[in-house]
């Protein structure tokens, strides 16, 4: 009895360091959390009460896993066989977590928990790059507080750092009608913290995806008569974006330079790097794609012959999910992005669940401008996201049942 609940606790202390190590430095540090993970899982319960489990996530494990097969099936026709398969080790979190959090019986209290330890987490690693950026300010080394300077103080590429404030951000919105007072200001703190550093990193995208979170906030409460909060919701999101849109951050950001004297993308040449990218697709093949890890050489000669020189000196990807999903697989990779984002929807609202149906908006924002799942913490969050609120669903239908 004491070994099974030391097995119980070691993983789930196991699945709380995945999400912990999402936000910091190193992605192998998350990628040895999943490697413990894993070792947990497999003296926790019986394969028999795993298996069992897996059956009655048969379809949502399906669809997630899908992502990494279609990688794998990407290196039969793929022209850089050693490229691809360093892709298709990326992407084994699809089917590594899909199978670990499916298969094992997860209470909807843990869920919960485990998105509180990943929203703190964000905010932990958020004060570690402040603490460094003031470092190198105090002595004199430059000025951090902006754009891809800050997110290099923490190693992450700064739209995935936005994304992942973002999230935390939703999760401390959605818990603000908690009773605890304490608690209730901690929140609200940490909200107004996560919006401070939404400017300092000056991500674009993120100010749309805050504003997509608000609006369904704002439904959320005029769904439920509460419509003197609803229209403050909606005044401080209008109010917000318009702040973050015509601020010093942002307009610096449209002049196409930062203050290191490196080029940062615009929106003058979104077009330009967009028709690069569907000129690739369209000379490829369509119906499949280029192939796993195949597609960055065709693409940069493309940015080339375009004469977008930033594309082609940076290397830069399709920076649309849904375009590079195009470019990699062809049509089975659009269609396979589509139903996985769809179920995630459809799931959601269908149990009325507005805080995973804005997870899921503030995804497909976020996927608009940037290739968010072809990086390890892209790869990562999405998963655990997918997979938990998932999980949070079959064991409330469950609870009913019982």
């Amino acid at each position: 009895m004491i070994m099974e609940k030391l097995k119980e606790l070691f993983f789930y202390w196991s699945l709380a360091l995945v999400f912990m190590t999402v936000p910091f430095p190193k992605d192998s540090l998350n990628s040895l959390s999943i490697i413990i993970l894993t070792l947990a899982w497999l003296f926790y319960k019986p394969f028999s009460e795993k298996i069992k489990r897996l059956k009655k996530m048969a379809l949502p494990f399906s669809i997630l896993s899908s992502l990494f097969w279609l990688n794998l099936i990407g290196l039969f026709y793929t022209d850089d066989l050693f490229l691809g398969m360093g892709v298709v080790q990326k992407n084994l979190p699809f089917l590594i977590l899909s199978i670990v959090i499916f298969s094992s019986d997860i209470s909807k209290d843990s869920i919960k928990y485990l998105f509180k330890i990943f929203s703190i987490s964000v905010v932990a690693a958020s004060l570690f790059a402040v603490s460094k950026a003031l470092y190198f300010s105090i002595h004199n080394l430059g000025d951090f507080f902006y754009y891809a300077e800050f997110s290099k103080l923490l190693e992450i590429h700064t739209t995935y750092f936005a994304l992942l404030l973002v999230l935390a951000l939703v999760y401390f919105l959605f818990q603000m009608r908690i009773k605890n007072k304490s608690t209730f200001i901690l929140y609200v703190t940490a909200s107004i913290f996560l919006l401070i550093m939404i400017y300092i990193v000056s991500s674009r995208i993120s100010i749309i995806a805050l504003a997509v979170a608000f609006t369904v906030i704002c439904l959320k409460e005029f769904k439920n008569n509460n419509k003197v909060i609803s229209i403050l919701v909606l005044m401080c999101g209008l109010l917000l974006t318009v702040a973050y849109l015509f601020s010093p951050n942002i307009q610096k950001r449209n002049t196409g330079n930062s203050d290191f004297g490196m080029a940062t993308p615009n929106l003058s040449t979104r077009s330009l790097h967009w028709q690069g990218v569907i000129n690739t697709i369209s000379s490829a093949n369509p119906f499949l794609g280029l192939g796993t890890g195949a597609t960055d050489e065709s693409l940069y000669n493309e940015y080339k012959e375009l004469g977008f020189k930033e594309g082609y000196r940076f290397k830069y990807n399709a920076h649309n999910q849904f375009l590079e999903s195009a470019l990699s697989f062809g049509l089975p990779g659009i269609i396979t992005l589509i139903t996985i984002l769809s179920f995630f929807i459809f799931i959601s609202y269908k149990d009325n669940d507005l805080f995973y149906l804005t997870i899921a908006l503030v995804f497909i924002t976020f996927m608009m401008t940037e290739s968010i799942l072809e990086r390890q913490k892209g790869i990562v969050v999405f998963a655990l996201f997918f997979t938990s609120c998932l999980v949070l669903k079959i064991s409330k239908k469950e609870e009913i049942s019982a």
